[in-house]
């Protein structure tokens, strides 16, 4: 498929491979994280995807490090919040990445495995009603009512019920087509980065470019329906970068501001 997608032959694969980039699994493969067949790889194949990178010869799971588990336990419950448990943990030492990604997820957009697969692939029809259990004994009725119409910043409310009672959400139209400046979000495994809580105005900047933070000094301040919500420094530090101004809008964990710990 790379080859075709990219009008290569087995002879051009070769001659250009130090300009190509091939997908990382395919690079492990020739490696020998997957292990090798019989006879080995291409000799002339397998020097031209490494780039002169020796591959493994042994076993891959010969060359994996011991898996401290109560380390990452205590790393995903100081992350996420919540008790992982051998299960989760297993998961996770075998994809870490994809285990992160699927946490984040899974905090944004909940349990979406209670949703049943056409439910989950193509949503609610207008006027159907459907029966989500979300666990035993614990049914939910809901009932899409109305998609309101396109807004310039390319969201609908979309009007609902639940269990009866009427409700209305704000959503994203992904295939709307329309483009909006949007806020970069903080990264919550970088430590430099301070995200917004939730969302608000920003009614007060504390500290600018360069200045010397301590210990839980204020930052800024945001509004939101009355409530003053106040982010401070994690840390002492300095400021490396202020992504807002007084005034703007700001959405949860959205990057707000850059600093370096000292």
């Amino acid at each position: 498929l790379f080859m075709t997608q990219n009008n290569l032959t087995p002879d051009t694969v070769i001659s250009k491979a130090k300009d190509l980039a091939f997908p990382d699994s395919f690079v492990s493969m020739m490696k020998g994280m997957m292990g090798q067949p019989p006879g080995g790889f291409p000799p002339e194949l397998q020097k031209a995807i490494l780039r002169g990178e020796e591959p493994i010869t042994c076993r891959p799971g010969e060359l994996l490090e011991d898996f401290d588990f109560d380390a990452a336990r205590s790393t995903l419950k100081q992350k996420f919040g919540r008790h992982f448990d051998e299960e989760d943990l297993l998961s996770y030492a075998q994809y870490p990445k994809v285990y992160i990604e699927y946490l984040r997820f899974r905090d944004h957009f909940g349990d979406v495995s209670v949703l049943d697969t056409p439910t989950f692939l193509y949503g609610v029809k207008l006027g159907e009603e459907q029966a989500i259990t979300i666990q035993e004994g614990k049914t939910l009725i809901v009932k899409l009512l109305a998609i309101g119409d396109l807004q310039a910043d390319g969201t609908r409310s979309i009007f609902w019920e639940l269990n009866g009672r009427r409700r209305n959400t704000v959503v994203a139209d992904a295939k709307a087509g329309v483009k909006t400046k949007r806020r970069d979000k903080a990264d919550p495994d970088n430590p430099l980065h301070i995200g917004a809580p939730m969302a608000g105005k920003v009614v007060e900047l504390s500290a600018v470019a360069g200045d010397k933070l301590e210990e839980g000094q204020k930052l800024l301040t945001t509004e939101a329906m009355k409530m003053l919500n106040v982010v401070k420094s994690p840390c002492a530090g300095v400021v490396v970068r202020v992504l807002v101004v007084k005034g703007d809008d700001v959405g949860p964990g959205d990057l707000v501001f850059e600093i370096k710990p000292l």
